[in-house]
């Protein structure tokens, strides 16, 4: 994770730089209908001072076979989605950019790019998901003793993504 904190306000920079953007740092945003759903962004993307446009969520992998699996494939990796997709539905964007980045590699190869664009669908597929875990938070069966390995297996506890 060091090496991911040390690295990513370069990678943000790239990224504004090649893009003629500009990222603010949000922290924690929360849901404007949910209070309870929110998501840390790496940033907001403004291209006109007032108004954003989209988010940003950089990854600078430690391990070079990670950035350079990402480029070969060209694709933003499917463990990424659904962290991209939360903080467009949260945001309230239209799409999100995400960045892996490596400074060991050369300048065509060290920033990766490749924008989101909202997918309603699995917005929707989501917010019912976490609408459903939520119910079941606030019903009590959350208490940790009850939370116990065959609850999973048999899906007694809502699987959000």
């Amino acid at each position: 994770m060091d090496w991911g904190h040390k690295w990513e306000p370069v990678a943000i920079a790239e990224y504004e730089f090649q893009e003629d953007v500009d990222v603010r740092r949000v922290g924690f945003s929360v849901h404007p209908e949910y209070p309870f759903i929110g998501c840390s962004l790496d940033g907001e993307v403004y291209k006109d001072a007032d108004i954003i446009e989209g988010i940003v969520e950089a990854k600078c992998p430690y391990s070079e076979s990670v950035h350079l699996r990402t480029l070969t494939f060209d694709r933003v990796p499917d463990e990424h989605r659904p962290q991209v997709h939360t903080g467009i539905w949260v945001a309230d964007v239209d799409w999100g950019a995400f960045i892996s980045y490596d400074p060991r590699r050369d300048l065509a190869r060290r920033l990766f790019l490749k924008l989101l664009d909202r997918d309603d669908v699995y917005i929707k597929r989501m917010e019912s998901r976490c609408l459903e875990f939520w119910e079941y938070v606030q019903s009590g069966q959350s208490e940790v003793n009850q939370i116990k390995s065959d609850h999973l297996r048999s899906n007694t506890i809502p699987r959000i993504f």
